[in-house]
């Protein structure tokens, strides 16, 4: 069971880093055709990748308190852990998600 946690983890990275990868990639591909990428474009990948690492640590923060606890030590159900640490990264993550697909409709910025 615990190597289906770290498969996910896996996974999840994986997925980071292509996208990470992709971004560049487009970045240096407008710049080598010289072409302005316009400050939402930039803004919404940052965003974009920031909310997927937040979402990243979420899942580990949350693997290490389930490594850590103990119900004879704790008298909180584990599931208080789990509103907490959604609360502290599922939360920002959800709302940089937001201002991405604002900033994806949105046109310019002034």
């Amino acid at each position: 069971m615990k190597y289906l946690f770290y498969g996910g983890y896996v996974i999840i990275g994986l997925i980071i880093i292509i996208d990470l990868i992709y971004s560049l990639v487009y970045i240096i591909k407008k710049r080598k055709q010289k072409e302005k990428i316009g400050l939402n474009k930039i803004l919404n990948i940052v965003l974009y990748f920031i909310s997927l690492v937040l979402i990243l640590l979420f899942l580990i923060v949350l693997n290490i308190d389930w490594l850590n606890y103990y119900t004879y030590v704790n008298s909180a159900p584990f599931y208080t852990f789990i509103i907490v640490r959604s609360l502290e990264f599922l939360l920002p993550s959800v709302i940089l998600l937001i201002i991405c697909l604002i900033l994806k409709t949105k046109k310019v910025i002034k």
